[in-house]
């Protein structure tokens, strides 16, 4: 066996083994632009602010009714 022989069968093993892996994978997806914790977030900051004006108006009912 030659040398020019054990060329070619590298080669090809090379090109095989390149073959076999396929294209690299698409990168993954960039994040929605509006992510579900701000939608929670906006609740939250409308059920405290309701609830903050809802102790205040219960407060000052109390005490100008005594």
């Amino acid at each position: 066996m030659s040398k020019p022989f054990f060329a070619i069968v590298l080669f090809l093993v090379t090109i095989a083994s390149q073959a076999k892996e396929g294209p690299p994978p698409p990168p993954p997806p960039a994040p929605p632009v509006g992510l579900p914790i701000d939608e929670n977030l906006y609740i939250l900051l409308f059920v405290s602010l309701a609830f903050g004006i809802y102790k205040i108006y219960n407060n000052k009912m109390i005490k100008t009714s005594k």
